[in-house]
């Protein structure tokens, strides 16, 4: 239930769309000063003074504004992504995929899965295994376009959309990331380490399909390229 705490500012609000308004309303005081000066410059001189008090301080708060405006969209960035790679998170991933979704244009969905993370956790320690995500996530977006979305889906799975993108070209992008990641060892402070990933597809086939839908299919494929 939407809640509105003193102020008038409802809990679920995006502040940054509050800074917007707040800096749209500033904007429009300053504007009606500006005519209210014309109209008694003559009429009622003694008013100037206070026509100027009202633009400086509107100036004031509309750097302050601007200010808290620029903090809300680093936060609501930074609330999107994953602390430890920087890539979009679970809910990011979620609401892009929403957006494809309503769209009746083709996507294709990879996830990738490091093959024996444990074993570099175990062997290498956490803070090495933290380094391989790092480098995966870089070496996942040197194969893909700036559009595809690369992010983190929960431990050392990932998920990748492609916009746009049909089933034998995903098949194609899949393969040149699996030559991106496994080409040579991720070169840690432990040492190189070298890592292995399998990568299942799915597309994106009839219009009613869900993420829940795509995703599951391609854990399926890449559960079998494991195995294999």
């Amino acid at each position: 239930m939407r809640t509105t705490p003193p102020g008038g500012i409802s809990r679920n609000e995006d502040m940054v769309d509050v800074a917007r308004d707040a800096r749209d309303a500033l904007d429009t005081i300053s504007q009606a000063s500006d005519m209210i000066e014309e109209d008694v410059f003559e009429s009622m001189p003694q008013v100037l003074d206070l026509l100027d008090n009202i633009r400086t301080a509107s100036k004031r708060m509309l750097d302050v504004v601007m200010m808290l405006e620029s903090h809300a969209a680093s936060a609501k960035d930074l609330a999107g992504r994953d602390p430890l790679t920087g890539a979009p998170n679970r809910r990011t991933l979620t609401a892009q995929a929403a957006a494809m979704l309503r769209n009746p244009e083709v996507f294709s969905v990879l996830v990738i899965d490091v093959d024996k993370f444990k074993h570099v956790n175990d062997h290498y320690g956490h803070m090495a295994g933290d380094e391989v995500l790092k480098i995966l996530v870089e070496r996942c977006r040197r194969a893909v376009r700036d559009s595809d979305v690369v992010a983190r889906f929960a431990g050392d799975e990932f998920v990748i959309l492609l916009p746009k993108t049909a089933g034998a070209e995903a098949r194609v992008v899949a393969s040149r990331i699996h030559e991106h990641v496994t080409g040579g060892p991720f070169i840690t402070e432990r040492g190189p380490i070298p890592v292995g990933v399998s990568i299942g597809v799915a597309t994106r086939t009839e219009i009613d399909t869900t993420l829940e839908a795509l995703l599951e299919q391609a854990d399926q494929a890449m559960y079998q390229a494991k195995r294999k």
